[in-house]
């Protein structure tokens, strides 16, 4: 069975995604750019949601996070996800 475009495309994005998070997980730098990065995402939801409230605008700030590379255990859950959808794709197919 070879996979239609769809399935590669899920594939590759579970790669990239755990590229991603593996690299925020134990590298500084892409811990720090997902911080900083996530932070500013956020920033203007914050803002609405304070003036919303009568609060005023909050500012943007960093988020928490830690690095722990236990989390990385998660990982192979990609892998399963892939193939559920490929299973799934299988069976509405055929």
């Amino acid at each position: 069975m070879v996979p239609d475009r769809g399935a590669a495309v899920a594939g590759g994005a579970a790669v990239g995604t755990g590229l991603l998070f593996a690299a925020i997980k134990l590298h500084p730098g892409a811990a720090a750019a997902y911080r900083v990065g996530l932070g500013w995402a956020q920033c203007l939801p914050r803002a609405a949601w304070g003036w919303a409230r009568g609060a005023g605008g909050a500012g943007c700030a960093p988020v928490a996070m830690q690095m722990d590379a236990t989390d990385l255990l998660a990982l192979p859950m990609l892998g399963a996800a892939v193939w559920l959808g490929w299973r799934r794709g299988d069976s509405v197919e055929g």
